[in-house]
């Protein structure tokens, strides 16, 4: 690929990868919270946040976590909003790195 297309070939698709990875993190730190703090009026357990306020244990360094289930649910959904939701800019950076312009 260097030899024939050059070294800025190795990142054809790059700008096309940073586009999609930004409002994937974005729509994923967005919408976890809310998920959060949805599943936990559901499951009646009290949301990361409002564990920070409850937090009294022997060591203090560690940190407040609530509930495992809810964190690991709110984390699915949040991924799977972001991924549905970016799907489209994925398959612009395949095409962009598969063909050259």
């Amino acid at each position: 690929i260097i030899e024939r297309e050059g070294i800025w070939a190795l990142w054809r698709g790059c700008n096309a990868a940073v586009i999609r990875i930004l409002p994937y993190s974005a729509t994923t730190f967005g919408t976890y919270s809310t998920y959060n703090a949805a599943l936990a009026r559901v499951f009646n357990i009290a949301p990361d946040n409002a564990a920070a306020t409850k937090h009294r244990g022997d060591n203090e360094k560690s940190p407040p976590l609530g509930d495992w289930r809810t964190r690991f649910a709110a984390g699915a959904m949040a991924g799977a909003t972001a991924t549905v939701l970016t799907y489209p800019l994925d398959l612009l950076h395949a095409r962009l790195a598969a063909h050259s312009s």
